[in-house]
């Protein structure tokens, strides 16, 4: 990479790897924790009690909220051991600094996603009775929407920084573009697919056969969905999953049959 930068390229680089080492030590997980706790806010307080469909919101996001903000600790911790490296001219820290800045910027896009379904969406007017609208004090951006940003503006840095020409960095641009922005949008997808094996959860049971599936419907709940966020050990899955449309709609939460669900409602 030496000899395809500049001097004042590789020293840019080297300050930026410690600038977003630290910023996804100490700034990144904080706003992914105050996004979390203010949409598992909304959805137990706002959403839940009329539509227990948005139940499976509170330990997916739990999990790979948590998860995120591991991640970027760890990324950030090795940005700033690869800043000596990158300014030598090292190809491969180069890299690997773009590779680890991708992190908040995919993070930041999969974790603001979940923040307009569950915050600022409307769903007064839906075919469940009974939901507020959001406060009106919320805002439209949530505050891990500034790590998708900032995680971006590095990524560039480490992307652009050689003695290519203009039009050869445009050309770079677009495929680097969407290379995050496809892995964000599948891992959402991985987690809307989550969502329907957690609220099925009787097809997850094996019976006395060991198939799976065959266990009858009415034996106890799944206990291994708890959230330490809410402080919620347990719930009743079954129970939830069969709740029936028309009895949400009177206010009454009953066991009934058949599973209703309704894309309005889908986390």
């Amino acid at each position: 990479m030496q000899s395809n930068s500049s001097e004042l390229q590789r020293k840019i680089m080297a300050v930026a790897a410690v600038v977003i080492g630290l910023c996804m030590i100490y700034v990144f997980p904080e706003q992914g924790m105050r996004t979390l706790k203010i949409a598992l806010e909304n959805v137990m307080e706002r959403l839940i009690p009329f539509d227990p469909d948005f139940y499976p919101a509170v330990p997916i996001l739990g999990a790979t909220y948590s998860a995120w903000m591991i991640i970027l600790y760890l990324c950030g911790a090795l940005a700033i051991c690869l800043a000596p490296a990158v300014y030598k001219g090292q190809e491969w820290a180069r890299a690997t600094l773009m590779g680890l800045t991708a992190v908040p910027a995919v993070a930041g896009m999969t974790m603001l996603i979940p923040w307009m379904v569950l915050v600022v969406s409307d769903y007064s007017n839906g075919p469940v009775k009974g939901i507020l609208p959001p406060p009106e004090d919320t805002a439209l951006l949530p505050p891990v929407f500034f790590t998708m940003i900032i995680g971006l503006i590095f990524y560039y840095v480490f992307l652009f920084s050689d003695k290519a020409s203009i039009k050869e960095k445009f050309i770079r641009l677009i495929p680097y573009t969407f290379l995050g922005i496809v892995a964000g949008m599948v891992f959402m997808n991985g987690q809307h697919g989550v969502r329907y094996f957690i609220f099925i959860p009787e097809l997850l049971r094996a019976g006395a056969d060991g198939i799976m599936g065959s266990a009858a419907p009415n034996m106890e709940s799944l206990n291994n969905l708890g959230n330490f966020f809410t402080n919620l050990d347990h719930y009743d899955a079954i129970g939830l999953v069969k709740t029936s449309q028309a009895t949400i709609d009177a206010g009454n939460l009953a066991v009934t049959k058949e599973a209703v669900y309704d894309p309005n409602t889908l986390v």
